[in-house]
C-alpha cells in the first residue's frame, strides 16, 4: 500500500493480484461496504473490558457509534479487476515503485508471488 506522493490517492495491491486505487479527495462521496468490517470485534479489541457480564452499556453503544464513524471500508475508485484481457494469477506482495511525473502522471510497478512484474501508467484527468 502506498501513495504517489501527493497523498490524494492511495494505491493497494490485493491477494487477487489486482491493483486498487482510492481517491482520498473523494473519500466522503464513495459508497461504503458496511457489512465487511466487524465493528464489535474491533471495539472489544480496543476496549476489552467494555462489556461486563454480557451487558452492553450506553458507553458500549457510544463507542461503537464512534468507531463506525471513524473507520469505514470504501469501494475502490478504480481496480484492475475489470480490465479486459488481463488475468490475475498471483497475490501482489510488493508495490515495487511509484514514480510521479509533473502534475498528473504516475508509474506504478508491482511484484507478485510468481515474481511477475506488472506496471501501470496512472493519468489524472
Amino acid at each position: 500500500m502506498c501513495t504517489p506522493g501527493d497523498d490524494g490517492i492511495l494505491i493497494v495491491g490485493t491477494v487477487l493480484g489486482s491493483i486498487c486505487l482510492y481517491d482520498i479527495n473523494e473519500f466522503e462521496s464513495a459508497s461504503q461496504r458496511i457489512d465487511e468490517l466487524d465493528y464489535e470485534a474491533l471495539l472489544t479489541t480496543l476496549y476489552p473490558d467494555i462489556v461486563q457480564n454480557g451487558v452492553e452499556t450506553d458507553e458500549y453503544r457510544d463507542k461503537l457509534i464512534s468507531l463506525r464513524s471513524l473507520y469505514a471500508v470504501q469501494w475502490a475508485t478504480f481496480s484492475t479487476d475489470g480490465l479486459p484481457n488481463y488475468s490475475h494469477f498471483s497475490p501482489i506482495r510488493k508495490l515495487t515503485f511509484i514514480t510521479k511525473f509533473g502534475g498528473g502522471t504516475a508509474q506504478i510497478g508491482v511484484l507478485d508471488e510468481l515474481l511477475t512484474v506488472s506496471t501501470w501508467s496512472m493519468i489524472e484527468i
